[in-house]
């Protein structure tokens, strides 16, 4: 696929009912390209499967369902043409993390704390980038994603 096939924009959007969270993140994000969306409610997930964003940022302890459903729940609604999901994981344990990373498949990238804003950034336009540019036209999951493992 040629650099001229891939889009110009990236819907991003972030899930945090911390205004002040949510704004610091989107300034860490720094790419022209990116266009920052903010969540706020507790259930997201209507929204996020209707807006067609490319790569959703939640973390896992929030208001509603946790970022791991939130995944699971995007997984489940839209199979392989979900967002890419990264998830802030800082109160989960490694093996919580593994055992969710290997059954479910779900989220792109798990983050003790946010990165550095060019680390951030770089990850995201990584992500978005591999993604194919047509994914709408990739065929839903075959399996059904399960809920968040106990917290």
């Amino acid at each position: 696929m040629t650099q001229a096939m891939r889009p110009e924009r990236w819907k991003l959007a972030i899930v945090e009912s911390d205004e002040h969270e949510a704004n610091a993140l989107a300034s860490r994000l720094r790419d022209g390209r990116i266009e920052v969306h903010f969540f706020e409610e507790e259930d997201p997930i209507d929204r996020l499967v209707a807006g067609g964003f490319d790569l959703v940022l939640v973390r896992q302890h929030r208001r509603g369902p946790g970022g791991l459903m939130v995944c699971n729940r995007l997984l489940e609604e839209l199979g392989q043409r979900r967002p890419s999901c990264f998830l802030l994981v800082d109160q989960l344990t490694d093996e919580a993390i593994e055992k969710h990373r290997e059954a479910k498949g779900s989220v792109d990238a798990y983050f003790r704390t946010w990165p550095e804003p060019e680390e951030l950034t770089e990850a995201a336009i990584e992500q978005l980038t591999q993604r194919p540019a047509d994914h709408k036209s990739v065929p839903p999951a075959q399996h059904q994603a399960v809920n968040d493992p106990v917290e």
